[in-house]
């Protein structure tokens, strides 16, 4: 029996768990697992997109792709390569390359796994709170379902969204068992649950936050606010702790609020507050990336600020739980990541409304509910509208699923839902750069990004690539890539593609080292640096020591054939190194056995005719 806020008394939540009562809950879980499994098992097909799958490190880098290694283990723990620090969400990703290889269907599969099982506990925790079956079957469909949570599941590199989820819904599971009968082993496996959702994705630091919305309602705990927040201090404390940590590597990275002017920052969150709203109820022009804007009408962050007091006055005024904790869900957890604090260029992302949405779920469930309950001839055309939305969604999500393909799939939607994007000619490009034969439609796309934007360092760099490739056009190359490193002196990749041109061009490798010398003050456990100024510096008279610590560094932080036979040439140039080569030369011999030029320069070092190696 269900009281005015559309909470249940404790009686019928002990009585669903009987097994008559159950058996609607359990086709629940068998229509949530067939739905979603059938509407996310084409990502079997999909392919890594150039965009961050294939160009960021924790996704496809040299230590991800050993798998579970001692020394990417402690490298995931420890590094904030690329701004981020999120540890859990490394170990996953190795995860994949020791179970499946490199292998883009089974990474994507394994994040649509992770959906799947955050969605089963989502409703498991609704159904086991409150005691209402369709409300929390409603709340788990649209999580399950939404075409918002496209991205988040469809990308590889997103798998911090899915898998900080999954660890989001065991704390809430947590708490909620904690809740009921309160001990410190109960506790503890809330705080590891948090701990371990921080270290997937630090958008969990709002997560003590949402479980003192939890205590009020669905929980509706009988302790002062005051007590509530007292007994979570040490989750504060742990999330405090992700916070500092995650800032700290967004400075050292270069990334930081000052991307964008304040208030213009200010006025986009006011706007995307209430355009993720309109998203959520009408998912149309879904696209990778939106580009920032330059400038906003004044009236657009009014009229916002306007309607979201209006919202949340009125959800204080109606004196419903269930709609002050999903309100304060939706504006608390949407913090982080509403763009005060900038990360990156977008204006905003799918993927952020992953859990914020559950929040408006929430209000819109159990004010159905509610509505319902108290105007009986309601129920059954609330109840289609319901199982109309979710068809709908599933149709929807299932259509969106598409454009995540591949690359060219995706970032040609882009282009044809937005405007001046250039991070979409710059993908596109990126994509036709490594596709055989399509070399002229990569340039073509660098060029449209630079037209958008001429002082875009990235577009210089990759314009400069597609143009070295080109016969002819080296010049064309280095004066881009020049330009690039202009733009944006701490840029890692133009200055160690600029080595790369300087290195072909007569008399230039001194310029080639100051590069690459360059690059390594940028990232200094760069594998691909280390390895191109140990390169360098075996060409140039008396800087073999040189060569050698830097193939030496290049073959600690990435263990190749190329470096190992590299270094070995090296050492066999310099007297009394011979032995060092030799065992260099095994190593790389293990690592590619039979290779002519290892075997040629192996016998020529031990004065064997043959090797059984």
């Amino acid at each position: 029996m269900r009281n005015h806020s559309g909470s249940v008394k404790r009686r019928d939540t002990r009585a669903s768990h009987s097994p008559q009562r159950r058996i609607p809950e359990l086709w629940v879980y068998a229509a949530l697992l067939v739905t979603t499994a059938a509407v996310f098992a084409q990502v079997r097909n999909f392919q890594f997109i150039t965009l961050d799958d294939l160009s960021s490190q924790w996704v496809l880098g040299p230590l991800t792709r050993q798998g579970l290694t001692l020394q990417g283990l402690w490298w995931a723990l420890t590094s904030g390569a690329e701004n981020w620090w999120f540890p859990v969400t490394r170990f996953s990703h190795m995860l994949d390359c020791q179970l499946f290889g490199v292998n883009s269907g089974a990474a994507h599969l394994m994040s649509a796994f992770l959906h799947i099982l955050s969605t089963s506990i989502l409703f498991a925790f609704f159904r086991r709170a409150t005691g209402s079956l369709w409300p929390s079957a409603f709340v788990a469909f649209v999580f399950a379902l939404h075409p918002l949570h496209v991205e988040s599941v469809a990308w590889v590199a997103e798998r911090k969204d899915v898998l900080c989820a999954f660890f989001w819904m065991l704390t809430l599971w947590a708490w909620l068992r904690y809740s009921r009968q309160p001990d410190r082993r109960r506790y503890a496996a809330v705080a590891i649950f948090l701990g371990l959702a921080l270290m997937s994705k630090s958008m969990a630091v709002t997560l003590p936050l949402v479980l003192i919305l939890v205590d009020v309602w669905p929980l509706r705990r009988p302790i002062p606010l005051a007590a509530s927040v007292k007994e979570k201090l040490p989750l504060f404390a742990l999330a405090a702790a992700a916070g500092i940590v995650t800032i700290a590597c967004a400075r050292s990275g270069g990334a930081g609020i000052e991307t964008f002017p304040l208030h213009l920052r200010v006025e986009n969150a006011l706007i995307r507050y209430v355009l993720y709203i309109e998203k959520m109820f009408w998912p149309t022009d879904l696209a990778v990336f939106y580009p920032y804007p330059t400038s906003i009408p004044l009236w657009q962050p009014v009229t916002a600020a306007i309607l979201l007091g209006a919202v949340t006055a009125a959800v204080i005024a109606l004196r419903r739980p269930y709609l002050l904790a999903g309100w304060l869900w939706y504006l608390g957890t949407m913090a982080p990541v509403i763009g005060i604090v900038q990360s990156g260029w977008q204006a905003w992302a799918d993927r952020y409304m992953y859990l914020p949405m559950i929040g408006l779920s929430v209000m819109l469930a159990w004010g159905a509910a509610e509505v319902s309950m108290r105007w009986r001839p309601s129920a059954r055309p609330i109840a289609a509208l319901a199982a109309t939305a979710c068809a709908a969604m599933a149709m929807v999500t299932y259509h969106q699923l598409q454009y995540w393909t591949n690359t060219e799939t995706l970032f040609q939607h882009a282009l044809a839902v937005t405007d001046r994007n250039v991070i979409a000619h710059n993908s596109l490009g990126a994509y036709y750069l490594d596709s055989p034969g399509r070399l002229p439609e990569a340039i073509q796309q660098f060029q449209a990004a630079l037209r958008i934007e001429p002082n875009n360092a990235i577009a210089h760099n990759d314009l400069g690539m597609a143009l070295l490739r080109t016969p002819g056009r080296t010049e064309e190359a280095r004066a881009q890539l020049e330009t690039a490193v202009r733009i944006k002196p701490d840029y890692f990749e133009a200055h160690n593609n600029l080595a790369a041109v300087l290195l072909q061009t007569p008399g230039r490798v001194p310029d080639a080292v100051a590069e690459l010398q360059a690059a390594l003050r940028i990232q200094p456990d760069s594998a691909e640096a280390h390895y191109n100024l140990g390169i360098a510096l075996s060409n140039i008279p008396g800087r073999l020591p040189e060569a050698v610590e830097h193939l030496q560094a290049a073959l600690r932080v990435s263990p190749d054939f190329e470096t190992a036979y590299a270094l070995a040439a090296a050492l066999a140039q310099i007297p009394g190194r011979q032995l060092d080569a030799v065992s260099y030369l095994q190593f790389a011999l293990r690592l590619r056995p039979g290779s002519p030029q290892a075997m040629q320069l192996f016998r020529r070092l031990t004065g064997r005719a043959s090797s059984n190696n």
